[in-house]
């Protein structure tokens, strides 16, 4: 066994992984490296079943590496309770990673992650956001890799998090203990194995296989093609040599492991392998016999292993397998489409529908796979479905100039709804707006050609290019037939309403899409993202802020199940603007990052400094524990491109107007009042008239109250009717107008408890806290006092006596006794035991 003489390591890595040493919520990160061959995942396998906590075992597989969350599918299946498929479709990896730490609760837990630098991509990203996530149990992460293959991802994840480190490296073993590994070899063959094995008993492991097949040999050199230098290229020879040695059945069954990269279904590799049970077990025995597998509880089929069976294995019969594969994996689309990506040129055109399929899946958290999967399949056997795949891909990639080309080869051929408005996309994520209002406005002109999609994604583009949907085009796809172009009709002139300050003709005419918006299901809400994202805008300057969250990740959800990444910034920053209003805090900055990251790759830096505005709402709400959270967010907001789409531009200068003002630094924007008076202007002009007051301003500030409150009573705005009673309430606190102030507050408490805005609720509470401190101290008689005066009261009070007093400040107890003559002339009493009795009072 490969682990014999690490009885020490093994009680080692024991302690480490005892979750009983750590505090609930705190994270344990541990480093076990080694040479190639040095036990590692030997040691792993042994111990991990001595472990009292849940366990967790994550492997990286270099064969399969591109795979989605590969690596960490059993772990997400067991935690969320639900096929890896089914949460792909309504997730990103870093949102399960959020749910998985919810999913981890109380109970300690250890996840150990082998040849964690063959991790795929968004197994890597999701392991990085469990690590960050706020959890309730200790957690240990366990991370085995070779020395000079670190996974610095990983690592940097775990110090971020603040984890407590431990690192544990793996040398040689003794050599009498490779002596006693290979103990039925010759004294002569021992010797030889020992001095070329230099501890490392995977290599003596394969020299004592073998001098097994040659038992004559007396030198190393003899059965190890030792001339290949390094010991993984001898291992690997080696390997290829035993496997050659084999039996039909044995060879067999050992590439079926390889090209399935697991070990642990029996029946399973014996389907692959095409072995019955009987035949399966004496390979099995045959394999462990000359060394190919272990006995190891865990670990069988050793990662060098792997790689070299499967790398001898003839192409013919590795596609054979491949697709075989692909048909014993049943309902895990995933696995299927990376087997079937292994043989894409020989697939016929119902596997491909496969691969097509699980690429609709993978294409927005894993677009670089499904451009590998899918740029392998021959040319007579792509479609316009993998070639919008493709150009989909591509585009999410980062690689719009490729995507723009292979788009406009592909309407040449296919004139399609999907590949003009794919195309569209891609020139608004290069900034060629004006372009891809030509793509579109071309079809669109075209009778036979236009379709409510090209309509709909034209008027979203004019939308944001001229601050307003064109209300011809609005016309034109209400009366055009079907439920769904006349609801998407209402929400884009909803929108145009309220760009007019028309709140509650709006309001009206919102309230009946909502209906149907509520109702409709996915492949209905599918085709109409972009209206929807419309629609949560809509619900946000409604206030009707859990109607906004709700649209939002219903939209969230289709479009990562189908794709459409270039909405996800957009829904992820309305999501997160409605999540303030409902003092959501973590969940807001979880998703107004997530939606930066989503504007970096899909949207553009506009959409970005909206999340950024999002960011600096939530750290105001954090400001009393945080107080340089603030600061740091409005200098990356202040660093952040101003968006020139209208209402977007006005939501950030009026975050950063509000937050300046709150820093002490008022910066006063008079591009933010007048014309136009949409839907928000009453909260800008709330926001104007704070910044006013920190410049001294009183005046001006009254003035900008009063028009933003007449405007929201104009609008029916109730919730922004509150805020600037809030506004005004602290400016009359500043001035000891308290009775009013209060009167205010409790009228704007009252609206924000009826319409759920617990952020502004928030705010009242401690504007109240703080008008009570200032009418405490403005009604405080102590307030006639000196400084020292009030110090000799206190002292007073605690029942010290004037000597004591005396000595306590170095004076002289004459001096003391003047200040108390004249503390109670002030206080109007005529003892010292008066002035106590005043304290009591106080």
């Amino acid at each position: 066994m490969v682990w014999v003489g690490r009885e020490a390591e093994r009680r080692r890595l024991r302690e480490l992984l005892n979750t009983a040493t750590l505090p609930p919520g705190a994270v344990r990160f541990v480093q076990l490296d080694g040479a190639l061959g040095i036990g590692k995942s030997s040691l792993l396998a042994h111990v991990l079943p001595e472990i009292i906590a849940r366990t967790f075992v994550v492997r990286g597989n270099r064969l399969f590496a591109d795979s989605p969350l590969a690596a960490v599918r059993a772990l997400l299946e067991e935690l969320l309770g639900q096929p890896l498929e089914e949460l792909l479709a309504r997730a990103t990896p870093a949102a399960l990673a959020r749910h998985g730490a919810e999913a981890l609760g109380e109970q300690p837990t250890v996840i150990a992650v082998d040849d964690a630098p063959w991790l795929d991509e968004a197994s890597q990203e999701l392991l990085d956001e469990l690590l960050l996530a706020p959890i309730a149990s200790p957690l240990i992460l366990l991370l085995v890799h070779r020395i000079e293959a670190e996974p610095h991802r990983l690592i940097s994840a775990a110090r971020r998090r603040g984890a407590f480190h431990d690192h544990m490296t793996l040398t040689g073993i003794p050599d009498r203990q490779i002596d006693q590994l290979v103990s039925d070899l010759r004294p002569q063959q021992r010797r030889a194995v020992v001095d070329v094995a230099q501890g490392n008993p995977l290599f003596a492991r394969t020299a004592l296989a073998g001098f097994r097949r040659h038992p004559s040999a007396r030198r190393v050199d003899e059965v190890l093609r030792l001339e290949e230098g390094s010991h993984a290229a001898v291992l690997s020879a080696a390997i290829v040599d035993d496997v050659a040695s084999l039996t039909t059945p044995g060879r067999a069954v050992i590439e079926a492991m390889a090209v399935l990269g697991r070990d642990d279904d029996a029946h399973t590799v014996g389907e692959l392998a095409g072995v019955d049970e009987p035949t399966y077990r004496t390979a099995v025995q045959e394999l462990t016999g000359v060394g190919l597998l272990s006995t190891g509880v865990r670990e069988a089929l050793h990662p060098v292993v792997r790689f070299s069976v499967y790398q001898g294995i003839e192409p013919a019969r590795r596609v054979t397998a491949h697709r075989r594969a692909a048909e014993l994996a049943q309902d895990e689309l995933l696995t299927r489409a990376e087997h079937l990506a292994h043989a894409a040129a020989y697939l016929g055109e119902q596997e491909t529908s496969v691969l097509i399929d699980a690429a609709r899946l993978a294409v927005v958290s894993e677009p670089h796979t499904v451009l590998r999967w899918l740029s392998q399949v021959p040319a007579e056997n792509r479609s316009l479905a993998s070639e919008t795949l493709l150009a989909r891909a591509e585009m999410l990639s980062g690689e719009h100039e490729r995507a723009t080309i292979r788009l406009q080869a592909l309407l040449a051929v296919h004139e399609t709804a999907e590949a003009r408005i794919l195309l569209a996309n891609v020139l608004r994520i290069r900034g060629e707006l004006h372009e891809a209002r030509s793509v579109l406005a071309r079809a669109v002109n075209d009778d036979d050609a236009v379709t409510p999609a090209l309509l709909r994604e034209l008027i979203d583009v004019i939308g944001l290019m001229d601050g307003s949907p064109p209300s011809d085009l609005v016309a034109r796809l209400e009366a055009t037939p079907g439920e769904e172009n006349r609801i998407t009709g209402i929400v884009y002139r909803v929108m145009d309403q309220l760009a007019a300050g028309d709140v509650r003709q709006a309001r009206a005419d919102f309230a009946e899409a909502l209906t149907w918006l509520m109702a409709a299901d996915t492949d209905q809400l599918r085709p109409l993202l972009r209206a929807l994202v419309c629609a949560v805008w809509n619900a946000f300057m409604l206030e009707e802020y859990a109607v906004g969250e709700e649209l939002a990740t219903r939209g969230l959800s289709v479009a990562r199940r189908f794709g459409q990444a270039d909405v996800l910034a957009n829904l992820g920053v309305g999501k997160a603007f409605s999540q303030a209003q409902l003092a959501r805090i973590p969940d807001v900055d979880a998703t107004a990052l997530q939606a930066i990251q989503d504007a970096e790759h899909f949207a553009s830096d506009e959409i970005e400094a909206m999340a950024r505005a999002a960011l600096l709402t939530s750290a105001q709400a954090q400001a009393t524990i945080r107080p340089e959270l603030l600061r740091q967010r409005y200098d990356e907001l202040r660093r952040s491109a101003i968006p020139r789409f209208g209402w977007w531009r006005r939501a950030v200068l009026t975050a950063l107007t509000r937050v300046s003002a709150l820093l002490g630094e008022p910066d006063l924007r008079s591009e933010l009042l007048g014309e136009p008076r949409d839907a928000m202007a009453p909260l800008r002009y709330a926001d104007a008239a704070l910044a006013a007051a920190v410049q001294g301003n009183v005046e001006l500030a009254v003035q900008l109250l009063d028009e933003g409150e007449a405007l929201a009573e104009q609008h029916g705005s109730r919730g922004q009717i509150g805020m600037i009673q809030i506004a005004r309430a602290e400016m009359l606190t500043r001035q000891k107008q308290f009775v009013r102030a209060r009167e205010l507050l409790h009228q704007a408490r009252a609206v924000f408890e009826e319409r759920g805005m617990a952020l502004q609720l928030g705010r009242v509470h401690g504007s109240l806290a703080r008008l009570d401190a200032a009418e405490s101290q403005e009604h405080d008689p102590l307030n006639v006092l000196t400084r020292r005066e009030r110090e000799i009261v206190e002292e007073i009070g605690a029942g010290l006596t004037s000597r004591e007093i005396a000595d306590h400040f170095t004076l002289s107890p004459r001096t003391v006794e003047n200040h108390t003559a004249n503390i109670m002339r002030k206080l109007q009493v005529s003892s010292r035991m008066g002035i106590v009795a005043l304290l009591r009072r106080r």
